[in-house]
């Protein structure tokens, strides 16, 4: 867990700047994006590990409905963000892409602090260990 939250922070904080800063800055910082994100499949490794082998399938695909479900809602409302703003010449305006990237980085930032600062998943939130997970079987 503590790789995968180095992976997110590092790709949270390069959104960013490229929200931030973007111009000049923009390719390189994308291409940094890009290679840090790759590391977003280990979610599948954690998720398999935390729950039964005979429910890996279904845990799985779970989480794979889950994020296309939300990259197609984040698409949705980057357009209606950039819906907002005047089309000059057949493109949209960098302004329109800067406050929808603004709100995008801004939930990014929400849910990266959750994940820092969530109690670890073995413990009952009072510091004291849970119990061993219950057998899921029928």
């Amino acid at each position: 867990l503590t790789l995968y939250k180095i992976q997110s922070g590092t790709g949270v904080g390069l959104f960013g700047l490229i929200t931030l800063a973007g111009g000049s800055l923009g390719l390189p910082l994308w291409i940094a994006y890009f290679l840090v994100g790759s590391g977003g499949a280990l979610v599948l490794a954690i998720l398999s590990r935390r729950f039964p082998a005979h429910l890996s399938g279904r845990v799985t695909t779970a989480n794979n409905v889950l994020m296309f479900a939300i990259a197609f809602a984040f698409q949705w409302g980057i357009g209606a963000v950039l819906d907002q703003w005047p089309v000059i010449d057949g493109r949209y305006s960098p302004s329109g892409y800067q406050a929808a990237f603004g709100v995008l980085f801004a939930v990014q930032l929400a849910v990266y602090a959750l994940l820092v600062i969530a109690e670890n998943p073995a413990s009952d939130g009072a510091g004291v260990a849970s119990p061993p997970r219950a057998n899921l079987t029928r």
